[in-house]
């Protein structure tokens, strides 16, 4: 900006110098030929010299001569001077009253013209941007009356439905179903009379600004099934109206929610029958951990107490001659109500050990450890990075699925690995609890885990299956590694922000 108003001074101020220029050329042209002429005339002009003195001219009238002689020279010269003088003032008074005026007024004339000139520019830009802006949107009108002509159905219609003028695709369907004769908007868009009615009749009423209905719609020869109709009142005359009537196919938008639809209930349909069968083999896992520990109760501490019954009644306290004899049955009694005692502490520790419920999951593993190593010949290895066992606890839900995983992967790895040996690690970070438990059995395919599909969990596997209901149920996750003869590795993450400290 500073540049270019800089660039307008300077051609201001030479205009105004060439202005000064001719002016004082002009003053000088005149006073050179002033003095020129003065200098001639000067030149020309010589004393009177007598050809002869004996002419009877005296010396005192030689003397008067040469005296007006220098009088009149030098009359010449001060008029040359004043000449000059008359000459600088005029030119002075040309400059203050003319030339400076002129110069301004120049000056002004050409800085408005150079604004003028400026202004004219930069509205020329933005008459060529608008015109731009105007083909741009110009191209895009037509693009979008292009679309519009092919995507929408569209017409403009009075109160009663008749058509005042419509597109092309609208007029296309007229003509298509042959009804060129009949006008009536709703009697071409393949409409039941019900639908027919009830748009004329909310037309005519007014009450809704605005009208917008998803009908079905029948045109044979035309995959045609759905309109979205929308009638969108206009106001020509103060209680006169004209509908601008705008359909849009929405056939494949409508086949595909059916579609979403029906897989929807399927889906509902396999999961509420997945979840019968869930229910139904847990129901059945109860059934049989009841007829296992009524098959424990009943094998062992059954017999253990009829087997303790009989020795009782065997005694005969009376006869004195048994005393040794019935001091042995005592001492098999002792040893026989210890075993039952073991036996009520096994059945009564696989079905909910107190430890769980007093201390956590943490002090009921180590105590399920300790106990697998004293009752099987399988060697079980506890270790932990807790700083503090007894600490660390959750919700109860949460510790007896943590503890009930942990006991069948080491039921599974004695029981049907015949694993020799077990190792339980236990750790913890700020975000995941974490139990992992590592056996050198004789391993199996991971690849043949049932999954939760139905025909999976009925051909077996249903201690597996159960390890991942219960994760799942404390939004926990399983990673199940194995190989076989290689043994088997099973790790358990729940998220520690449900850890109740």
């Amino acid at each position: 900006m500073n540049l270019k108003k800089r660039t307008l001074d300077t051609q201001s101020f030479l205009l105004l110098g060439k202005s000064y220029f001719l002016g004082f050329g002009i003053f000088l042209l005149f006073l050179i030929l002033c003095q020129i002429y003065l200098q001639i005339l000067i030149h020309n002009f010589e004393i009177p010299y007598p050809n002869d003195v004996l002419s009877g001219n005296t010396i005192q009238e030689f003397e008067t001569n040469i005296q007006s002689f220098q009088e009149k020279k030098e009359t010449l010269r001060n008029t040359q001077y004043l000449s000059f003088l008359g000459s600088f003032i005029l030119l002075m008074l040309l400059m203050i009253f003319i030339y400076f005026p002129s110069a301004s007024k120049v000056k002004y004339q050409i800085s408005e013209l150079l604004s003028q000139q400026k202004l004219a520019h930069k509205n020329l830009l933005e008459t060529q941007e608008i015109l731009q802006q105007k083909n741009e949107l110009l191209g895009q009108f037509k693009l979008l009356k292009s679309a519009i002509e092919e995507n929408l159905l569209y017409a403009r219609i009075d109160k009663h439905g008749y058509v005042i003028n419509c597109g092309e695709r609208m007029n296309s369907l007229i003509q298509y179903q042959n009804n060129t004769d009949q006008r009536i908007i709703f009697d071409n868009l393949g409409l039941s009379e019900q639908k027919k009615q009830e748009l004329l009749t909310q037309i005519q009423s007014q009450k809704s600004p605005v009208l917008n209905k998803e009908l079905k719609c029948t045109i044979e020869g035309m995959d045609l099934e759905w309109l979205d109709i929308s009638v969108i009142p206009i106001v020509k005359k103060p209680h006169f109206f004209e509908y601008l009537v705008i359909c849009q196919d929405i056939t494949s938008r409508k086949r595909i929610e059916f579609e979403k639809n029906t897989l929807y209930e399927e889906k509902v349909m396999q999961e509420s029958l997945l979840q019968k069968t869930r229910a139904s083999l847990i129901v059945e896992a109860q059934e049989d951990e009841r007829k296992r520990i009524a098959k424990d109760i009943h094998d062992s501490i059954g017999q253990m107490l009829t087997a303790l019954k009989f020795n009782i009644e065997s005694i005969d306290l009376n006869a004195k001659d048994k005393l040794l004899e019935n001091t042995k049955k005592l001492t098999n009694l002792k040893a026989l109500t210890g075993e039952i005692i073991l036996g009520v502490r096994m059945a009564t520790f696989n079905l909910t050990p107190p430890e769980l419920l007093d201390y956590g999951v943490v002090t009921a593993i180590q105590k399920m450890v300790t106990t697998l190593n004293a009752f099987t010949d399988t060697e079980i290895i506890l270790t932990h990075t807790l700083d503090s066992i007894s600490s660390l606890r959750f919700e109860t839900f949460v510790e007896t699925n943590l503890y009930r995983i942990t006991q069948e992967c080491l039921n599974n790895a004695i029981k049907y690995a015949h694993s020799t040996e077990v190792i339980v690690h236990i750790s913890k970070t700020d975000n995941i609890f974490s139990i992992s438990i590592t056996d050198n059995g004789k391993g199996f395919d991971k690849d043949k885990i049932p999954s939760y599909d139905q025909r999976d969990i009925t051909s077996g596997g249903m201690g597996l299956f159960f390890m991942k209901e219960r994760t799942s149920f404390i939004n926990g996750r399983i990673f199940i590694n194995s190989k076989i003869d290689k043994g088997t590795r099973i790790t358990l993450n729940y998220p520690i922000k449900a850890c109740l400290n």
